[in-house]
This record gives structure tokens, C-alpha cells and sequence, in this order.
């Protein structure tokens, strides 16, 4: 056969599967749009036995999948669609989250406007600047937010004509946005706010000019600290501190012996921040109970014994901040002090408190339920508390850490088993491993069992544990892995404690897929697709973006 002939039959070859190749992927989009997800993921499972999947497709299947969603009339399903856009994390799902935009429900807005922000797409600024006319104060301030921390150029006056739009009350909240623009035009709407009627404003502008150290800034705060009330003093002491201006040491050392004790803590702070000793005067005010002094010390050395010392106090507040303090200082002697906070029963709360001026703060327990049902205490907000904590307690020696997480896997905190386990990993030593594979067997403990094998498996460790999450998978797979609205707090008499709440379960099963993703595998991903054939239909929307994502 010559030469010519055998080309022209290859070439023949080559067409015919490309052919075949645009017909299949015709079909399985085809597929797509008239709704048949099940039929479409399980033909392009049987296209590609034995061959290379084609991610493109894939992708392009799932945008389908996601667009479609998003026009669904049933909410909880649009908001669904707009999550799996946003994990995918491709400009390819913008106009999606675009949609979610002009949705006249502000939650569906948020969820779009959350995520729009890192996909970096040329769209991005008209999406904001439709957001910062919404009609729902949450969506204005987000698209305000954004639009600062991207430092746009029309950021400055888009977030002016916001604040003249509302009551005077919500001025606070601009300073912060301008601070972080750092244009001409922002700055000159800062300088004004530095000089409005409501001292609360002011005093918003001094700190944000502090915490985004704009030192540029400093010749108006140093004025304003001897002719201001003591809010403004207090943040003016802490600017100067925070910003390193050693012109004003003298001033500031007078206002150490002021009879305000929130100045006197300020200005002890800034002092040290400076260079000058000031230790011996906080730890007077330290002595006496006043919290925010004994919370302060943190940031000061040579300070770690008197703190232990209080640490016997009768005073709950005394105690846990001087415990903080302490872990802030990576000391263990506050090891037992930290487990009382972590390992609680429901009648423990803490939340912070902060100084008039804003610049010093403490912890604050709530030790009765009651009293804590009648507050505005937000118990969700503890367990993100408990959360930092225990991230921060990593910093100690790994031998009391792995202390801690040994109590927290005995006492089945179950709010903390998905850090830990997070945790554990990133330690990665040899003993963090046993920890985790002795744990991967607890009896009467499914969450605990099911994020150490999950752990154990993202570290690679040789095991049954790839195949203990895939078989919980399977035995959960029709539960929701996404739910808007909270469910009531478990009642031990209505549920056992040896079996998972919906909450816990949908949450472990997201952590399960992300990490079989992430292998970018195409083991793992076949894992995911004939998940989504399977699983709740409310599901194949976020699993649907944890694909896009991973087949990028």
C-alpha cells in the first residue's frame, strides 16, 4: 500500500473518532438539558471505560447541571446551583452566580456576591456595583466590602453615595471601608469623618487608621490625643502605639496615670509597643481583677508566672483570661484551664468584651443557661470560640496538644472533631498518626471513627481507610449535604448519642468529597460522579462544583 493511501486511511481513522467523539459528547449534553442527570453521568462513564476521561466534558455537563438549577423555581434548589458555582471557583460559572445577583431574596444574593469575590472576572465590578444598590442593607455592605478590599476605582464613591443614603447610625461602618480604599478621594472622605459630630465615628476612624497602618495619617491623630474626650483618647494612645510614634512618649506616659483605667491600659500598651517598660503598672491594674489589664499581658514578657498565679483565683473571668493569656504566650501551665473551656457541658458561654474606645478587650463567661437564653449570646458563636482556641493550643509543645486532643476524642466533643482532625494532620508526626489510626476504631463514636479514617487517607497512611469513607458514603448517600436553615440543638432523650445528627452527617459527607476531589484521580473521580448519579438530587449541585473545581 503506498505512502498517499496509508495516510489518507489514518487520516479517515482520526475523523471518524473525532466524529464519534463530538457525537457523544452531543448526546450526553443533549441529555443534560432535557434533565437526564442520572442517564447522562452513566453514559459518560460507559463512553470512557478503559479510556482517559475528558474533563472538558465533564465540566461542561456539570455548567449545565448548575444553569439549570439556578432557573429552578424552587429556591432552596437556586441557592444549591449557586453554592456548586461557587466551588467551582471558574469564570465559566460567573453569569450563574450572576443570576443569583438579581434574585429578589437577599440570602440567594449573599450566597453569590460571597463567592463572586474570588473568581477574578472582567464582570466583577458591574456584579458589585448592581449589589451596592440592592434593596437588602447585608448585600450593600457586602458588595461595599469588596469593593474596598479590591481597592476599584470607583470603590471610593460608590461607598459614599451608600453612607449618605443611610442614617447617620451606620457612619461607623464607613471608616474601616475607606481606610482600606487608600485613594485621594477616600482619604479625604476619612478626614472628614475624623471630624464628625458622633464620637463613636471618630473613634472608628482612629482605629482603622491604626489597624491599617496608615501612618500618613499620624500628625492628626497626634493632635487629636490632647484635645479629645476619652473615647477618642483611648484609640488615639493605641494608634500612636500600633503606628510606632515614639514623638509622643512623654504624652502617652502621662496618660498611663490617668484615672481611667481603660486609658492607663491603652497607654501601658502603646508603651510597650514603643520600648518603654510599662509592665509593673499593668500588672498592678492586673492584680486588682481588671480584666482587660490581665487579657494585656499577652503581649507583654516576663509576665507568665503572675498570670499562673491568677490562674488559682476564685473569679471565673480571672481565671479564663488569664488562661488565654497565658496559651497566647505558648505557656502549658494553662493546659488544665483551657480543657475546663473546651470540655464543657451546655452552662459555659464566653464571648468578649470590648473597652468604650474599642481598642482593648477581655473574655466574659456566662455560666448559667437560663441567663444565657434571655441574652443576645449566640452559642454558635462558642463553638467558633472553642474552634480558635483549640487551633491556637497547637502552637503549645505537641506532647500537651496531643493531651488535649486525646481528652477531646474521650469526651466526644463532637463540635471539634472536624479542626482536630484537621489539625492532626498538618502536625503529621508519627505520634498525631497513631493518635489518629487508634481513634479510627473508637466504638460508639461514628463522627470520631469517620474523620480520622478521612484524615488518615488525605495523609496517604496505608490502611483500610479509603474504604471505610467510601462504604460511609454509600450508607449515607442519600442524606442532604447542605442545609440554610439550623436544626434544633440534639436532646440526648430524643436521639442517641451513638449515632449522627443530619448536621454532623451532611457535614462529614462534604469533607469526604472535597478530599476525593482534591486526589484529582481518576479513581476518586469516578467516586464523585457516580455519586451524584446516586445520591439526593439536592446533592448533584454542589457535587456538581466540587467536579468543575477538581477537573480544572
Amino acid at each position: 500500500m503506498g505512502l498517499f493511501k496509508r495516510l489518507t486511511i489514518l487520516f479517515c481513522l482520526s475523523c471518524s473518532l473525532l466524529y464519534s467523539e463530538d457525537i457523544e459528547k452531543k448526546q450526553l449534553l443533549f441529555l443534560m438539558h432535557a434533565g437526564e442527570y442520572k442517564q447522562a453521568f452513566s453514559k459518560y462513564l460507559s463512553y470512557y471505560q478503559g479510556k482517559t476521561f475528558d474533563f472538558e466534558v465533564l465540566q461542561e455537563m456539570c455548567l449545565v447541571l448548575l444553569d439549570k438549577g439556578s432557573k429552578n423555581n424552587n429556591s432552596e434548589i437556586v441557592q444549591l446551583s449557586l453554592l456548586g458555582a461557587g466551588f467551582a471557583s471558574s469564570n465559566k460559572s460567573i453569569e450563574i452566580l450572576e443570576r443569583g445577583i438579581d434574585s429578589s431574596d437577599y440570602q440567594t444574593q449573599l450566597i453569590s456576591l460571597y463567592f463572586t469575590n474570588f473568581i477574578h472576572d472582567d464582570k466583577n465590578e458591574d456584579l458589585l456595583k448592581k449589589a451596592i444598590n440592592s434593596y437588602f442593607l447585608p448585600t450593600k455592605f457586602e458588595a461595599a466590602y469588596q469593593m474596598a478590599t479590591h481597592k476599584y476605582s470607583f470603590a471610593a464613591g460608590e461607598i459614599e453615595a451608600l453612607m449618605y443614603k443611610l442614617p447617620p447610625y451606620f457612619k461607623v461602618f464607613f471608616p474601616s471601608l475607606f481606610t482600606m480604599i487608600g485613594s485621594t478621594e477616600a482619604n479625604i472622605l476619612l478626614k472628614d469623618l475624623l471630624y464628625d459630630e458622633n464620637n463613636f465615628v471618630r473613634a472608628a476612624c482612629i482605629l482603622s487608621i491604626a489597624k491599617f497602618k496608615r501612618d500618613d495619617l499620624l500628625p492628626i491623630i497626634r493632635r487629636k490625643l490632647t484635645l479629645s474626650n476619652l473615647l477618642e483618647q483611648e484609640t488615639c494612645v493605641f494608634a500612636l502605639g500600633l503606628l510606632k510614634d515614639s514623638t509622643c512618649i512623654e504624652t502617652i506616659k502621662h496618660f498611663s496615670h490617668n484615672s481611667a483605667d481603660n486609658i492607663r491600659i491603652a497607654s501601658c500598651v502603646a508603651l510597650n509597643r514603643l520600648g518603654v517598660d510599662s509592665t509593673n503598672d499593668l500588672k498592678n491594674l492586673a492584680e486588682k481583677g481588671n480584666l482587660n489589664a490581665i487579657y494585656a499581658l499577652k503581649d507583654f514578657e516576663n509576665v507568665q508566672d503572675l498570670l499562673y498565679s491568677l490562674l488559682k483565683s476564685k473569679n471565673i473571668d480571672i481565671r479564663y483570661n488569664s488562661a488565654l493569656a497565658l496559651l497566647e504566650k505558648k505557656d502549658s501551665r494553662a493546659l488544665d484551664i483551657i480543657l475546663e473551656i473546651l470540655i464543657n457541658n451546655e452552662d459555659l458561654g464566653i464571648y468578649p468584651v470590648y473597652s468604650p474606645g474599642k481598642s482593648l478587650m477581655h473574655w466574659k463567661t456566662i455560666t448559667s443557661a437560663s441567663i444565657r437564653k434571655e441574652s443576645e449570646y449566640n452559642p454558635e458563636y462558642f463553638r467558633f470560640v472553642k474552634q480558635s482556641i483549640l487551633k491556637q493550643a497547637v502552637e503549645l509543645n505537641e506532647k500537651d496538644f496531643l493531651t488535649i486532643a486525646r481528652i477531646i476524642f474521650e469526651t466526644d466533643q463532637l463540635e471539634l472533631i472536624p479542626t482536630l482532625s484537621s489539625l492532626l494532620e498538618n502536625i503529621n508526626t508519627k505520634e498525631a498518626i497513631n493518635l489518629l489510626t487508634y481513634y479510627s476504631d473508637k466504638i460508639g463514636s461514628p463522627l470520631i471513627r469517620n474523620y480520622c479514617n478521612l484524615s488518615l487517607y488525605k495523609l496517604n497512611q496505608e490502611g483500610p481507610y479509603e474504604t471505610r469513607i467510601k462504604n460511609f458514603l454509600l450508607a449515607n448517600i442519600k442524606e442532604e449535604m447542605i442545609k440554610f436553615h439550623p436544626l434544633l440543638p440534639r436532646q440526648i432523650d430524643d436521639i442517641s448519642i451513638y449515632s449522627l445528627n443530619p448536621l454532623e452527617t451532611s457535614n462529614l459527607l462534604m469533607d469526604i468529597f472535597e478530599a476525593l476531589a482534591s486526589k484529582q484521580d481518576e479513581k476518586s473521580i469516578k467516586t464523585v460522579i457516580e455519586a451524584i448519579q446516586k445520591t439526593n438530587s439536592h446533592n448533584r449541585y454542589v457535587l456538581a462544583g466540587i467536579l468543575i473545581r477538581a477537573t480544572q
